[in-house]
Parts: C-alpha cells; sequence; structure tokens
C-alpha cells in the first residue's frame, strides 16, 4: 500500500513538473545544463538574464551576435541556452553554414530533456528572461539581430 502511494506521488509529481512552465514572479530551479563540451553548469545565483533560443536561425543571430563581444556574458551576468535541435534536411544542408559552437569563447548551454518544457517556447524570436535572485521579474521577445543590439544598448 505504502509503496503504491509512493509511486503514485512520483507520477503526479513527474506530470506536474512537465506541466509547469517558468512565469513572471517565478523561481527559476536550480538545474545543470551541459555546455557544448560536454561540462555540467548551473545558472548562477546572481544571473540577471537568461537568453534561450528555440530555433536554429535564431541560435546562430545569437551566437553571431555574442561572439564578437569580449566576455559579454559573464560581465553581464548573462547566460545562454539553446535548445537541442533535431538532424532533419535543413540541418543537413545548413551544417557547414553553422558555428562551430566549441570554437566560442562563452558558453552556450543546451536545455535536456528535463527542463526542455520549462521555459516559454516562441518560435522565430530570442526569448529573455530578467532576473533578480532568480525570480523572473520579466519576459521579453525579440525577432531580429538589430532588436537585440537595442536591447543592450
Amino acid at each position: 500500500m505504502k509503496i503504491n502511494r509512493l509511486i503514485l506521488i512520483f507520477i503526479i509529481s513527474t506530470i506536474n513538473m512537465l506541466a509547469y512552465t517558468i512565469n513572471i514572479k517565478d523561481k527559476i530551479p536550480n538545474m545543470i545544463l551541459k555546455n557544448q563540451f560536454n561540462t555540467n553548469k548551473k545558472i548562477p545565483l546572481d544571473t540577471k538574464l537568461i537568453i534561450i533560443t528555440f530555433d536554429q536561425d535564431i541560435s546562430n543571430m545569437v551566437i553571431d551576435f555574442l561572439k564578437n563581444k569580449n566576455n559579454f556574458l559573464s560581465k553581464n551576468k548573462i547566460v545562454y541556452i539553446k535548445r537541442p535541435f533535431l538532424i532533419n534536411v535543413e540541418v543537413l544542408q545548413n551544417l557547414f553554414k553553422n558555428y562551430s559552437l566549441k570554437s566560442l569563447d562563452f558558453d552556450v548551454l543546451t536545455l535536456s530533456d528535463t527542463y526542455i518544457n520549462l521555459f516559454k517556447e516562441k518560435r522565430d524570436f530570442i526569448t529573455i528572461y530578467e532576473l533578480n535572485s532568480h525570480i523572473v521579474k520579466n519576459l521579453i521577445y525579440l525577432k531580429t539581430k538589430e532588436d537585440l543590439e537595442e536591447f543592450f544598448n
């Protein structure tokens, strides 16, 4: 009887976790994500912004923006996270156009299956979570590299 109850609690907790999406006023959970070198990284407590991309083209745009800015992420207490992309014909065709993440001098974290549904997915947009003490204060969507430049100026 006790084991059945524990199993039920586990199932309900798992379903709640999968259905949960971080909103304004929510606390960012402690999570461990892998960077491009397959190293475990935590989102630091003093993080001010989380930039998230859900599409390859948008990810490339953000990386292009960041790669010319020396220590931009660490200086500004920003974490960049991208969603893993499925391999499809389009990705294979553009394989040589994509950036080699291992050549970058900043971390690119990848959402694992555990956390993939935590962040609001808005295709073709850069999603920015503004934080204060790991609590979401604002949620911003940007469309272009110019929008990104303007946001940080």
